[in-house]
C-alpha cells in the first residue's frame, strides 16, 4: 500500500502523455520538414507538375504516419504488422533522405549532402518506436485505477477483520458476564486480558483502514490531476496543429519567393548571354578591323616601294640620258625620230602598267594555285625582287589564317 509513491503515479500518468505527445511532435514537424523538401526536389530539379510533386512528396510519409497510428492503437498488432509498419516508414525516409541531399547538396558540409535526411528521419524513426511501443496515457490511469482498486479490496478485508474482531469482543464480553455471575474469577481475569487484546487489535485495524482510506484519496486526488494533464494535453496537439498549419504557409511562401528568385536569375543570364553575343560580335569586327588595317599599311608599304622604285628608275634614266648625251653628241633628224618613237612606246607600256593592289591581287592569285612558289618566282612577273615576293606570300598565309578564324 505504501510502495507506490506520488513519483510513479506522475511518471505512470502525466509523464507518458507528455512523452507521446512530444513523440507525435516530433513525428509531425519531421514530417512536414521532408515533405517540404521533397514537393521541392520534384519541382525544381525533377521538373514535375506541381500537382504530381505534391502527391510524389506528400503521400508516402502521410501513409506512413497513418500506418502508424494504426499500429500504435493497435496494441496487440503481431510482428508481421509491426515490420509492415517500419518498412513503409523506412521507404517513405528514404525517399524524403534523398530528396533532401539532393536539395541541400551544395550547402551541406562536403560528403555529408545526406546528414540532415538522415538526422530527420533518425528523429522521426524514434519517435515512431516509441509511439507503437511505448505505454500510453490511458495505460497508466488504468494502472492507477488497478492500484486504488487493490487498496480498496486491502480495505475491505480490515473492514471485515475490524468487523469479526467486534463480533469476537462482544462474545468474550458475555463470557466474562456470565464467568462472573458464576463467580469464576480466574476465568474473567483471562477473559479480560483477551477482550484487551482483542480491543489493541481492533484499534491497530481502525488505524489501518485510517491510512487505506487517506491512501484511496490520494490516489483519486492523482487520478483528477492526470484527467487535468490529459485535457491540456489535447489542448497541446491543437496547439502543434495550428503550428503545423503555420509551418505550411510559412512552405508556401518559401516556394513563391524561390521561384521569383529563379526567374530573376533566368532573366540575368539570358542578359548576360546577349552581352557575350554582343561581346563576341565586336570581336569579330575588331579582327575585321584589324584585318583591314593591315591590308592598308600593306598597300601604303608597297606605294612607298613603288614611289622610291620609280625615283630611282627616274633617276637612273636622267643619268643615262645625259651620259647618252654627252657621249654621242648631237644626233640627225630620222634617229631622233625613232628615238621619239621609243619614248612614246615606253610612255604608253607605263600607262598600261599594273597598280600595286591589282598586282598584289594578281601575286594572290598565283599563290592560290600554287602555295609552293618562292618569292623571287612570285614578283618576277611584276617586276619586283625577291623580298616583294616574300612579303606577298606572308600577307597571303596571314588573311588565309583569318579567314580560317571567321569561319571557326
Amino acid at each position: 500500500m505504501d510502495g507506490m509513491p506520488k513519483g510513479q503515479h506522475e511518471a505512470a500518468g502525466a509523464g507518458m502523455r507528455r512523452a507521446r505527445t512530444c513523440a507525435w511532435i516530433v513525428t509531425v514537424i519531421m514530417g512536414g520538414t521532408t515533405m517540404s523538401f521533397q514537393v521541392y526536389h520534384a519541382v525544381k530539379l525533377g521538373h514535375m507538375p506541381w500537382e504530381l510533386a505534391v502527391l510524389y512528396g506528400v503521400v508516402p510519409l502521410l501513409i506512413a504516419l497513418l500506418v502508424l497510428e494504426i499500429v500504435a492503437e493497435w496494441r496487440e498488432a503481431p510482428w508481421a504488422a509491426k515490420a509492415a509498419a517500419y518498412l513503409i516508414m523506412g521507404a517513405a525516409m528514404f525517399l524524403s533522405a534523398s530528396a533532401t541531399g539532393a536539395v541541400v547538396l551544395h550547402v551541406a558540409p562536403g560528403h555529408f549532402s545526406l546528414l540532415p535526411g538522415a538526422l530527420l528521419d533518425a528523429a522521426e524513426l524514434f519517435a515512431a518506436f516509441f509511439i507503437m511501443n511505448g505505454p500510453t496515457a490511458a495505460q497508466a490511469v488504468a494502472k492507477i485505477e488497478r492500484i486504488i482498486g487493490e487498496l480498496t479490496a486491502e480495505a475491505n478485508a480490515e473492514r471485515s477483520a475490524r468487523l469479526e474482531a467486534e463480533a469476537n469482543a462482544g462474545r468474550t464480553e458475555r463470557g466474562l458476564r456470565e464467568a462472573n455471575a458464576a463467580g469464576l474469577g480466574a476465568e474473567r481475569q483471562a477473559h479480560e486480558r483477551a477482550l484487551a487484546a482483542v480491543t489493541g487489535e481492533l484499534e491497530e485495524a481502525r488505524e489501518s483502514e485510517r491510512g487505506e482510506a487517506n491512501a484511496r484519496r490520494a490516489a483519486e486526488a492523482e487520478l483528477g490531476a492526470v484527467r487535468v494533464k490529459l485535457a491540456a494535453a489535447a489542448a497541446g496537439k491543437e496547439g502543434a496543429q495550428a503550428g503545423w498549419r503555420a509551418a505550411e504557409t510559412a512552405r508556401d511562401e518559401a516556394l513563391a519567393r524561390t521561384e521569383r528568385q529563379v526567374e530573376s536569375l533566368r532573366a540575368q543570364l539570358d542578359a548576360a548571354r546577349q552581352a557575350a553575343a554582343m561581346t563576341r560580335a565586336a570581336e569579330a569586327e575588331r579582327n575585321a578591323a584589324l584585318a583591314e588595317l593591315g591590308t592598308v599599311r600593306t598597300e601604303r608599304d608597297d606605294a612607298v616601294s613603288a614611289r622610291e622604285e620609280a625615283e630611282r628608275s627616274a633617276a637612273n634614266a636622267a643619268a643615262k640620258a645625259e651620259r647618252l648625251a654627252r657621249k654621242a653628241g648631237a644626233q640627225d633628224a630620222p634617229r631622233a625620230g625613232r628615238s621619239a618613237r621609243t619614248d612614246g612606246a615606253n610612255a604608253a607600256r607605263a600607262e598600261g602598267a599594273l597598280t600595286p593592289a591589282q598586282a598584289r591581287e594578281k601575286a594572290y592569285a598565283m599563290l592560290d594555285k600554287n602555295p609552293d612558289l618562292t618569292g623571287a618566282e612570285v614578283g618576277e612577273p611584276f617586276g619586283f625582287g625577291d623580298r616583294w615576293g616574300q612579303k606577298r606570300k606572308e600577307e597571303y598565309e596571314h588573311r588565309n589564317g583569318l579567314r580560317a578564324v571567321g569561319d571557326g
